[in-house]
């Protein structure tokens, strides 16, 4: 039996997540979708899920992304999953900081089809 593909979401705003987890699900049917609503939620979800992928929003209350990216580096099982940052922010500086965390690739919002596609690579699905 093949185990069941899946992605975290990890967002605060209830709009992007909204949008972003439609287009994920038309673009991703046979994944599983999960939100976790900041940081800290994701990484309890983490202790008993290993998704294929996280994308991560930096910018979140109780524990922002970048938060996240440092405390998951301390957590050996962690270190393995793809990281892709989906964020408001375009600045350079946010861009290399997520570099150095080993994110694999780093978007600006809105999620459309056309970071769909850019996951999917990272994914090898298309």
């Amino acid at each position: 039996m093949s185990q069941i593909k899946s992605i975290l979401l990890v967002e605060d705003d209830e709009i992007d997540a909204f949008v972003s987890d439609a287009i994920l699900r038309r673009h991703f049917s046979d994944f599983e979708i999960t939100r976790a609503t900041n940081g800290q939620e994701a990484l309890r979800h983490l202790e008993n899920h290993n998704p294929d992928l996280i994308i991560l929003d930096l910018n979140m209350p109780v524990m922002n992304g970048r938060q996240f990216l440092e405390k998951s580096l301390q957590i050996r099982h962690l270190r393995d999953i793809k990281v892709a940052v989906l964020t408001s922010s375009g600045n350079s500086d946010d861009k290399s900081e997520c570099s150095r965390y080993g994110v694999k690739d780093y978007f600006v919002k809105p999620m459309s089809p056309a970071i769909t596609k850019e996951l999917g690579r990272l994914l090898d699905t298309d």
